[in-house]
C-alpha cells in the first residue's frame, strides 16, 4: 500500500446552513447570523489570524476554478448547472469589472463609459 497523505474537505457551503459547534438548541437556529453557523466557526479556524494569499489559480476549459493558497489548502469551485445560472463571479471592485461564469460559459460585464 502507498503512503499517502489523505485530503480533507475544511469548509462547504452547505456548512452555513449548519449550526455551529455551540448551538444545542436547533429550533431557533438563525443561519444567516454572522457567527452562529458552522461555516462562519470553520473559516474563523481556517484563517487562525495568520496571513494568508493566493500562489496559484486555474480557470479550466468549463469554467471551474481551482485557487491555491500560501498554507497549500486550495479552493476548487465546480460549475454544477447546464443553463444561465451564475456559478462564481470574479470580481474588480475598484473597476466596477466582473467576470461571470454560468453553466452556458462566461460573461464579462464593466461600466458603461
Amino acid at each position: 500500500m502507498e503512503n499517502y497523505k489523505q485530503k480533507e474537505i475544511l469548509l462547504a457551503s452547505s456548512d452555513f446552513y449548519v449550526p455551529n459547534s455551540t448551538i444545542t438548541d436547533e429550533t431557533n437556529f438563525e443561519w444567516d447570523i454572522k457567527g452562529n453557523n458552522l461555516l462562519d466557526e470553520k473559516l474563523k479556524i481556517w484563517f487562525n489570524g495568520s496571513p494568508l494569499y493566493v500562489k496559484e489559480c486555474k480557470i479550466s476549459v468549463w469554467g471551474n476554478l481551482l485557487i491555491r493558497f500560501s498554507n497549500n489548502d486550495f479552493l476548487e469551485i465546480f460549475v454544477d448547472t447546464s443553463d444561465y445560472v451564475k456559478c462564481w463571479i470574479l470580481s474588480d471592485f475598484q473597476k466596477k469589472e466582473e467576470w461571470i461564469v454560468t453553466g452556458l460559459g462566461y460573461e464579462f460585464q464593466c461600466p458603461e463609459d
